[in-house]
């Protein structure tokens, strides 16, 4: 997993008109400018008046989708150890990261007469009538890919 992991899912790049102190004639050189008397010039500039150089979060989950379905066949206490060392769960916006997770993987699941069921919101259902695209197996901890999720998408093959 890449040491910048979190930085590529949680990080949009800067928007907006960044460069406009480096433009002649734009708007912050006009904020910005004194008069001849020496008075003319505002009091306080905010960071993000008129949306310059300001910055964004936002969830790019992508990459961290495709490296979820790189792990299938792999013990899911390595997989989430591997999460675990890239993103920080004690920042809020890394840790919300881990919800998304929790949206695509079955983690929490239970073999029921001969068939895996996983918790949702409606409690635990058999898996193949849950949304998610994985899950651990509750025996192996192994992640697995959802195959009823796949003959779904597949037309019912």
């Amino acid at each position: 997993m890449r040491e910048d992991m979190a930085k590529v899912l949680v990080e949009e790049p800067r928007r907006g008109r960044a460069h406009a102190r480096c433009i002649q004639g734009s708007r912050r050189r006009r904020w910005n400018r004194v008069d001849a008397d020496g008075e003319g010039a505002p009091a306080h500039i905010g960071m993000q008046r008129d949306g310059l150089a300001c910055k964004n979060f936002g969830d790019h989950l992508g990459p961290l989708y495709r490296y979820l379905r790189r792990q299938v066949n792999r013990p899911w206490n390595k997989v989430y150890g591997e999460l675990c060392s890239v993103l920080d769960r004690r920042n809020v916006v890394q840790n919300h990261l881990f919800q998304h997770i929790g949206d695509r993987v079955a983690i929490d699941t239970r073999w029921v007469d001969g068939e895996v069921h996983a918790r949702n919101g409606r409690g635990m259902q058999p898996l193949a009538e849950t949304r998610y695209e994985m899950y651990v197996h509750p025996r192996t901890g192994i992640l697995l890919v959802n195959r009823a999720i796949l003959r779904e998408f597949a037309g019912g093959r």
